[in-house]
């Protein structure tokens, strides 16, 4: 019975994602509060057995940049963090994923949204910790918002790819070893944000702009 019920919401998983890639923006839309049947699809989503389907889910969160050192920018909404803490939960075996777990996610991470600048340093760089890059949103008239908080987290190995998070994989500690990169995660609260808006994301370096990528609320859940 417990085994049909899982089959089951994995099958509804992979047509929740199918539809809503079908239909578009009219099912997607930054949402900063999730009512039970959105977290439920949330959970389900993170717990389907397609790899192929979860990764499709992923890839529109993420807006790819190669331009050194800046490889990547990857938006975690709150139906995003509950889909990748279900997902990292059943990666271990624990397909029990409950209303309590939930409302801890969300209530730890609150209703906004964090962006996560994926770096990598050239090997024979001098760095002693991510250097201090401002991170911004602006949007579509060049009004700037500002992140209210910001963490740097440094990586000493090689950049893992297709990690299940921003910043995730081994190697968080130095030992010595050369800084080969990180994670900027920048934190927007809702307040500052329209839910159907644009926005280019910005990082600079001492005013100077290093890279941007345009991010769409409104095509995001």
């Amino acid at each position: 019975m417990r085994y049909d019920g899982l089959v089951a919401r994995t099958v509804l998983s992979v047509l929740l994602i199918v539809i809503g890639g079908a239909l578009g923006a009219a099912l997607s839309a930054y949402s900063p509060r999730l009512d039970q049947r959105t977290i439920d699809e949330a959970v389900s989503i993170g717990q389907s057995y397609s790899d192929a389907a979860r990764a499709r889910f992923h890839q529109s969160y993420r807006v790819h940049i190669a331009r050194a050192p800046v490889d990547h920018i990857d938006v975690s909404t709150p139906f995003r963090r509950l889909v990748t803490a279900a997902e990292e939960r059943a990666r271990i075996g624990d397909r029990f994923f409950g209303q309590r777990d939930a409302a801890a996610v969300l209530a730890r991470h609150g209703e906004g949204i964090e962006v996560a600048i994926g770096l990598t340093f050239h090997p024979l760089n001098t760095y002693a910790g991510i250097p201090g890059f401002d991170v911004s949103m602006q949007t579509l008239d060049a009004r700037v918002i500002r992140a209210r908080g910001v963490q740097r987290l440094p990586r000493f190995t090689a950049r893992v790819t297709g990690a299940p998070m921003p910043g995730a994989g081994p190697g968080t500690g130095g030992g010595g070893q050369p800084l080969l990169g990180g994670t900027i995660l920048a934190h927007f609260e809702r307040a500052d944000l329209d839910p159907q808006g644009t926005y280019d994301v910005v990082i600079e370096e001492a005013r100077k702009e290093m890279a941007r990528g345009r991010i769409e609320l409104a095509k995001l859940r």
